[in-house]
């Protein structure tokens, strides 16, 4: 697996503070979520919640995992064709729900 996030980071041309974020997140991720293949907006969400982290760690986060999602599995996996996930993520400390717009994301 670590192979595979390797190569996704190598496909990009992100800085190195940004690979080094999405490697630990990534990562994180694939030892905690059983399913990948199957998670879904809900999944993602109950996923960030469960990490102490700021707005804007959760925000990167979110963006490796949908990096990650469509590496491995496609454009088309459940989670990126919601149509509650997109650009416009806000996740917050202390809410209950995660914000996101009705455009979809494609």
């Amino acid at each position: 697996m670590k192979e595979e996030i390797e190569e996704l980071l190598a496909s990009h041309d992100w800085s190195e503070e940004t690979r080094d974020k999405y490697r630990r997140t990534i990562g994180l991720f694939v030892d905690e979520v059983s399913n990948p293949k199957e998670i879904g907006a809900v999944g993602l969400k109950e996923w960030l919640e469960s990490h102490p982290w700021s707005a804007s760690t959760r925000y990167y986060a979110f963006y490796a995992i949908k990096h990650w999602l469509t590496y491995k599995f496609g454009a088309h996996h459940r989670l990126l064709t919601s149509q509650r996930i997109n650009d416009n993520l806000s996740v917050l400390p202390g809410q209950s729900d995660v914000r996101l717009s009705e455009r979809r994301c494609v």
